[in-house]
């Protein structure tokens, strides 16, 4: 059976890490390669999101009926409106005219 995932953050950060045993000299240093793509936003910038996210959390700063608003450009902005979303904020994500509209379209549908 497939395992059902009842938050996101869960899986920010357990994302794998692979040896790229062919790309260095055999008695070199070893070279591997993290997969952040695998993020549920496919960014590593839900970690750093969701790190935010948390502290403003603990710290008391955000809560229940909390608007989470920044100045965002693509990853960034995508990561806060997905993780805004899952944890029931409200977000407000800034963006710079010009903004590929398919990641205007993604910002938005969060």
């Amino acid at each position: 059976m497939t395992e059902v995932i009842k938050t996101l953050a869960t899986q920010i950060g357990e994302t794998p890490v692979v040896e790229l045993p062919t790309v260095s000299p055999e008695g070199a240093a070893k070279i591997y390669l993290k997969l952040e793509s695998l993020n549920p936003s496919g960014s590593l910038k839900d970690r750093v999101m969701l790190n935010l996210i948390e502290i403003a959390e603990e710290d008391g700063a955000i809560g229940p009926g909390s608007t989470l608003v920044d100045a965002c450009d693509q990853h960034a902005g995508i990561s806060l409106a997905m993780l805004a979303a899952s944890k029931g904020y409200r977000s407000l994500i800034v963006t710079p005219e010009g903004l590929n509209p398919a990641i205007e379209a993604i910002i938005t549908k969060y």
